[in-house]
């Protein structure tokens, strides 16, 4: 799995505006997918509407995607904590590392909305997750969790658990 949390600036080949939802980026475990495709939709919301959406509106779009990411990643490593993945700290720290860089946008969004500067690092942001999370660390993951022989027991087990714990 790549570090890619010291690399200290990432660029990716184009704007996530321009990169449309693929049947590639799936992983074939239908939850993960589905909250994959909430966040950048959530993140493709805000970056295509800008210019002619409210602020309340957005600053909504903005708390959607969030929220979307935050709950992916905390449910993502209570998988990877129930399945006792192996790269379970490296990838926690990718986690991390977009958890750390969310909290930096969320800081410039309070203070500039939606300005040139946090439009560009919610671009940069959402190309790492699509290209290096998604891509890359989640796909590892699924590999791993497809080889476990009670996977789907135990995630229907799991997910039962979670919907009647909140």
């Amino acid at each position: 799995m790549t570090d890619y949390t010291k690399t200290s600036e990432l660029k990716a080949v184009q704007p996530i505006r321009k990169l449309k939802w693929e049947k590639f980026n799936e992983t074939g475990i239908k939850i993960l997918d589905l909250q994959h495709e909430l966040i950048y939709f959530n993140a493709i919301q805000i970056l295509n509407s800008y210019d002619n959406a409210d602020k309340k509106e957005l600053g909504n779009a903005f708390l959607s995607l969030q929220k979307s990411l935050l709950s992916h990643l905390f449910f993502e490593e209570n998988i990877m904590l129930e399945y006792e993945y192996p790269d379970f700290e490296k990838h926690r720290k990718i986690h991390n590392m977009f958890r750390e860089k969310f909290k930096i946008l969320k800081a410039q969004y309070t203070i500039t909305a939606l300005s040139k500067e946090f439009l560009e690092g919610l671009d940069n942001l959402m190309q790492v997750f699509i290209l290096y999370e998604m891509r890359e660390a989640d796909l590892q993951l699924v590999v791993f969790l497809k080889k476990t022989q009670t996977f789907n027991k135990k995630l229907a087990r799991f997910l039962k658990k979670i919907v009647v714990d909140n």
